[in-house]
């Protein structure tokens, strides 16, 4: 799953448990951060705008649905944030889904769970940003440019695409 421009933050206290799931994303070869207190959480989420947020629900319950309002803030709206918790009650799962989580894993945790759902997630954002992609070279099919009457030819949108592709850090 080679994708060194993927992300993940992963907030986890428990050390052993987030060296767990570091090596796990590592030996995937998806480039993590972490952070373990809640303000280094929000900062990092605000600077690196992760893929995909891997958060452990922390021990204060409205703490934890604060944070992750907070970071789902500094997020593009196709990021997804995933809550790690044991507390996997009705109420909890829906209020933390309307706080702005994706998706839930419950503890105790299965690692190839984890891996699968951050998977998943990538390929989601990366399937959303080709899109994004065909649709900007539908629409310079389907516009003149500048100065020109008709929209521009075949041999034009050749020429285009492999700029735009890689402006968008894509090939």
């Amino acid at each position: 799953m080679e994708d060194r421009g993927s992300q993940v933050l992963l907030i986890e206290a428990d050390r052993v448990l987030r060296d767990l799931i570091l090596l796990a994303l590592e030996r995937e070869g998806v480039t993590a951060i972490h952070a373990s207190e809640p303000d280094q959480a929000v900062s990092l989420s605000a600077h690196h705008r992760p893929v995909v947020v891997l958060l452990d629900l922390l021990s204060s319950y409205a703490d934890g649905l604060n944070l992750i309002r907070d970071i789902r803030a500094n997020l593009p709206q196709e990021s997804s944030v995933v809550v790690i918790s044991s507390l996997a009650f009705d109420e909890v799962v829906r209020q933390v889904v309307r706080a702005g989580a994706n998706d839930f894993i419950l503890k105790p945790l299965d690692v190839s769970v984890l891996v699968d759902k951050v998977r998943k997630a990538i390929a989601a954002q990366r399937n959303l940003t080709r899109q994004k992609q065909q649709e900007q070279v539908a629409r310079l099919v389907e516009e003149p440019l500048p100065g020109e009457r008709s929209a521009a030819s075949q041999a034009d949108i050749h020429r285009w695409v492999p700029g735009i592709l890689n402006a968008a850090g894509t090939s």
